[in-house]
């Protein structure tokens, strides 16, 4: 198919950039479920928020780092009697100390019969995370790494996620 774009530089320019945002609106609001009480992925809008609430939702973990504009989300889902809970995680993979505290942190919520949201900005961190906290359940390395692929993982994250796993 081509795609002939007509009315100068700017509207050119206009036009190509909503033609590269598609994949990234399509995958909004795509959360993983790798079982039936945890979604992963991207940041919920208030849509998501209020759904997830209303599916039983009761813990919203973030991994976003403060700089990635996390208080409209921390708003919203508290708006929403959601609970709310971050865990700011750079670029760096994952250290076993935040593994550790998002297990525990997500573990209790089930636990307690909620329904648990994890999210970073893309789903790339919260798959990691998730598939970490996965190999401590006892989960099979490949099926860790499926469910952080499903999530969003990717690039060098998903090569590093499998390096780890594959050395432990």
């Amino acid at each position: 198919m081509a795609i002939r774009i007509t009315g100068g530089p700017v509207r050119s320019a206009w036009v190509v950039s909503i033609l590269l945002a598609l994949p990234l609106l399509s995958a909004a609001g795509a959360f993983s479920e790798p079982t039936s009480d945890v979604r992963i992925g991207g940041p919920p809008n208030q849509a998501e928020l209020a759904a997830f609430a209303e599916a039983g939702g009761g813990l919203v973990i973030d991994l976003r780092t403060a700089a990635e504009g996390i208080e409209e989300t921390r708003e919203e889902a508290e708006a929403q009697g959601l609970r709310y809970e971050n865990f700011p995680l750079g670029r760096d993979p994952a250290p076993e100390s935040l593994v550790d505290e998002v297990g525990a942190t997500l573990e209790a919520a089930r636990a307690a019969g909620e329904k648990v949201l994890l999210h970073c900005a893309s789903g790339n961190r919260a798959g990691e995370v998730w598939a970490l906290h996965r190999i401590r359940q006892g989960v099979d390395p490949d099926q860790a790494l499926a469910e952080a692929r499903d999530a969003g993982t990717t690039g060098e994250r998903l090569d590093d996620l499998e390096r780890r796993l594959r050395s432990d």
